[in-house]
């Protein structure tokens, strides 16, 4: 095996490779640092190569936008050579490019081809739309019949929410080839998003002729069955399944039990899933369910044990033991509900939902210490976790700041640590200095903080506080309206109004 092969699979192997395949996955990261660099001195190797840049496109998988450049520099090697016999391999990368590239100088079959749909996918996950437009009519200049180009077209007016242009689209990809179940699934998709209800379960099941053991179409009929309360219908599709697939007997359980809990049947759907853990005792997914059942309807202790049951079969479960944490803390049994966030921090230790749940709960047990811990912690993976999930968001971000150091500025106060507590409330005001609450809670802890030390000269901040509120409009002050009451409070207690 040569040297670019031996690369190329690692690299594939690495991106795609299921994590348990251990083996594998070991041996492919130890070679993907170096791959993408590989890929790219390749052409120097390797005159003329635009395999190897489909290549660099395929390790650059995930950062979309490079990829599409490395698509492109792919065609681009490939529309300079000349086909002779002599040149087969070269032949033989132009063809695996051109395919991608939909330009009209390539005399090539641009249908039925997965690396195409590649780039026509990217695009739109991109919202590229007019780049993704341009891309298939140059196919269907080649081959007016290209069924998928027209499938592709209907995409993306679908992605504009232009649902009746897609379904006309999808109408003209059926006309060439009626036999593709994917453009009657893509046909019914749209019409559910128009609520077509009836229309769409007809193309489920055209869709269902021609791949009856197709779950996903299936569970997509049922849907819809159960939106338009056809609850025994639904359930219907599911037992006529598993019959003819007994392999998929448990997932059609499954989801028949979704379909009891839609029509609020729950006795039925805890049936479901006892009917499932006598199949398969170390179903976890089928405990947890179950335990949500219970405690849906009270059965804490049988529905805390169902957790248990989960957590110990799947050690990374984190859903079972958050909604076990919470069962116990209506029940009042914080030392449990603390160790269930203790299991929760080991599987996810950055998470700052988890470190915000413990710090509350030891907040509500006055252990202040603690608490404050948990907070510092969230604070450190804050930025981080923000700019993974809530890109854009600022105020969400700032939100979260707000209501940490808000409550850390209460610990300090109920802890006698004033300095450190104007220190909470001035990060607060720092990035929302028109935080009524803040300035209120300065100023009640500098009137504590200048009574305490005997400095007078506080008394124009607590002053400058209460002037930045009043030039507030009323809406800014909601909840705040007995603001005068509370500066002669803070007055009395700490000096001359």
């Amino acid at each position: 095996m040569n040297t670019r092969v031996i690369i190329h699979t690692a690299s594939l192997t690495a991106i795609s490779a299921p994590p348990w395949r251990e083996k594998y996955f070991t041996v492919s990261l130890k070679l993907l640092p170096s791959h993408i660099t590989f890929y790219k001195i390749i052409p120097k190797i390797e005159e003329e190569s635009s395999l190897s840049y489909y290549d660099e496109y395929r390790s650059l998988n995930k950062k979309i936008k490079k990829s599409l450049k490395a698509y492109d520099r792919s065609v681009k090697v490939y529309l300079k050579i000349e086909y002779t016999p002599s040149k087969r391999p070269s032949y033989k990368r132009g063809k695996y490019n051109s395919i991608i590239s939909c330009d009209s100088s390539t005399r090539l079959s641009l249908t039925k081809n997965f690396q195409w749909w590649e780039k026509l996918d990217k695009l739109i996950s991109i919202k590229r739309y007019e780049e993704a437009i341009k891309c298939c009519n140059k196919a269907l200049e080649i081959n007016p019949l290209d069924d998928m180009a027209w499938c592709y077209l209907g995409d993306i007016e679908i992605c504009r929410k232009r649902y009746e242009e897609g379904i006309k689209y999808y109408d003209r990809a059926l006309e060439i080839n009626v036999k593709e179940e994917l453009f009657w699934y893509k046909k019914g998709r749209s019409l559910c998003e128009m609520e077509k209800y009836e229309e769409a379960l007809k193309c489920y099941d055209r869709a269902l002729e021609i791949i009856p053991d197709d779950f996903m179409l299936l569970y997509n009929k049922a849907d819809i069955l159960c939106t338009l309360k056809r609850f025994r219908e639904a359930i219907k599709c599911y037992d006529d399944f598993a019959e003819v697939n007994p392999e998929s007997k448990v997932s059609c359980i499954e989801f028949k039990a979704n379909v009891f809990c839609r029509e609020k049947n729950y006795e039925k759907e805890l049936e479901c899933y006892e009917e499932i853990l006598q199949i398969d005792r170390k179903n976890s997914r089928a405990w947890r369910n179950k335990g949500n059942i219970l405690c849906r309807s009270g059965r804490y202790k049988e529905g805390l044990e169902c957790y248990n049951r989960c957590s110990d079969l799947d050690l990374s479960d984190r859903s079972s033991r958050e909604k076990k944490a919470r069962i116990l803390c209506k029940l009042e049994r914080y030392e449990e509900a603390l160790k269930c966030y203790d299991e929760l921090l080991m599987i996810s230790p950055e998470s700052i939902f988890y470190w915000n749940k413990k710090g509350d709960l030891l907040y509500g047990l006055a252990r202040y210490e603690e608490a404050l811990y948990c907070y510092d912690n969230l604070l450190i993976y804050l930025p981080s976790r923000v700019n993974r999930y809530f890109t854009g968001l600022s105020g969400r971000k700032n939100d979260w700041i707000r209501k940490t150091q808000e409550t850390r500025g209460n610990i300090f106060y109920k802890l006698g640590k004033y300095k450190e507590s104007l220190e909470c409330y001035d990060k607060i005001l720092e990035i929302m200095p028109d935080s009524v609450s803040a300035l209120v809670n300065k100023a009640f802890i500098l009137s504590i903080y200048s009574k305490k030390e005997k400095r007078q000269e506080l008394q124009e901040e607590i002053r400058a506080c209460f002037s930045r509120i009043g030039a507030m409009g009323p809406g800014e002050k909601e909840g705040y309206v007995n603001s005068e009451y509370l500066r002669d409070f803070i007055m009395l207690n700490g000096g001359e109004s």
